[in-house]
């Protein structure tokens, strides 16, 4: 049953993916997903698998893994996927947890740059 369900899924997004992209280049751009965002077709298509339609942008830069500027089908496919209906609670607290991690390496860096500051001053006024 799951794996019907996801080639649904898969063939709405195909589907979708080719109504936003307006040129018919096999990817989008962020250009054709602000146009798309106007079509009420779209909104509720996007509203149908559970995604919020209200910041274009920042949807785009969470499809577009490489960074090219482009989505292409896979990147589409799997970031819909990814996106699809609401965090789990399991989700959230592993983004927190990555997010503490994160800060602490960053706190590490910060400590480890002060003291080498700290000691490069204390050779240079000696």
């Amino acid at each position: 049953k799951k794996a019907k369900q996801k080639e649904a899924t898969s063939s709405n997004l195909l589907q979708l993916l080719a109504e936003i992209d307006a040129d018919r280049s096999g990817h989008i751009t962020l250009d054709e997903l602000h146009h798309s965002f106007t079509r009420p077709d779209i909104r509720s298509f996007m509203t149908a698998l559970e995604i919020d339609v209200i910041e274009a942008d920042a949807l785009f830069a969470l499809l577009d893994d490489n960074g090219d500027g482009a989505v292409d089908i896979a990147e589409f496919v799997e970031g819909m996927t990814r996106l699809k209906g609401e965090a789990r609670s399991m989700d959230i607290h592993m983004l927190i947890l990555q997010n503490q991690k994160a800060l602490q390496a960053c706190s590490q860096v910060v400590s480890l740059l002060s003291r080498g500051r700290d000691n490069s001053w204390k050779r240079c006024t000696s």
